[in-house]
């Protein structure tokens, strides 16, 4: 519940650096099914809608995904499909008034379902995740919107 509370903050401040000051970015991350099960992939959707008066660049980074994933604590647990890196970050142009939509999949699965090392349960347990966009323009863009997905048994 603490991670609820601290949510505000959060969305306002990010996890690293605030966004660069008139870039007019907003990024919302939204999940197809907000309930699922132990194992089951989540489909995640992160819209990146350009409000300013110019065209923005932004990228994602080749080693992460589009999203972050975090429990409710308020602790990072994913993706960890991205933990081997790509070839390099990925680029888009925005232009005034115009939107990226990026889709992806979380796996729902932990660091030790890739790793081969017995580091827990591969998958992650019940409970309540939030899922945030994470994209850099040229500084980490904190999301506005944030995805919530419940997985059960």
């Amino acid at each position: 519940m603490r991670f609820l509370q601290t949510l505000p903050l959060f969305l306002l401040f990010g996890c690293e650096s605030p966004s660069a000051p008139g870039h007019g970015l907003h990024v919302s991350a939204k999940v197809v099914r907000w309930r699922t099960s132990v194992g089951t992939p989540v489909e995640v959707t992160v819209v990146v809608k350009n409000f300013g008066s110019d065209s923005v660049e932004f990228w994602r980074s080749g080693c992460h995904g589009p999203f972050d994933v975090f429990d409710a604590r308020g602790t990072w647990v994913g993706p960890v499909e991205g933990a081997i890196c790509r070839a390099g970050p990925t680029f888009h142009v925005v232009a005034p008034g115009g939107s990226v939509t990026i889709r992806e999949a979380w796996s729902a699965r932990t660091i030790a379902a890739y790793s081969g090392m017995p580091l827990g349960p591969p998958d992650v347990s019940p409970g309540t995740y939030y899922i945030a966009g994470n994209i850099y323009a040229p500084e980490r863009v904190t999301p506005q919107n944030v995805g919530v997905v419940v997985i059960s048994r």
